[in-house]
């Protein structure tokens, strides 16, 4: 993890029983290597930490979000958390609920395009 809070999330995010979730995946992008700073690269669903710094800086933020679209172009979903997610209750558990639900239409999609084998 690049920060403390993507270590946070990490964690809690396995604590939660949401496993395959590793710091910094990488992925080929048009020739160039993206980063998603917390993902399922078999999946393709990844956590973005959204800090301070995303707020202050409109040049970061602009280049995080031309690098969030690269990746979703080549066919992540991706869900963006702050620093609200992790500290209150109610938006956490919201936000396990809808990442397990992503992480079930993900596999439904991924086994939709399994060959089928017979025995």
């Amino acid at each position: 993890a690049e920060s403390r809070p993507e270590s946070i999330l990490r964690v809690r995010i396995r604590q939660a029983g949401i496993l395959g979730f590793e710091p910094q995946v990488g992925v080929s992008v048009g020739g160039h290597m993206r980063f998603v700073d917390l993902g399922n690269a078999e999946l393709q669903v990844g956590l973005e930490y959204l800090g301070a710094v995303h707020f202050d800086n409109a040049e970061k933020r602009a280049q995080d979000s031309d690098r969030q679209n690269e990746l979703r172009a080549v066919g992540w979903v991706l869900r963006e958390v702050t620093w609200r997610d992790l500290k209150e209750h109610a938006r956490w558990l919201d936000l396990v609920k809808k990442l397990k639900l992503q992480i079930r239409e993900a596999e439904k999609l991924r086994n939709s395009r399994l060959p089928f084998r017979p025995y």
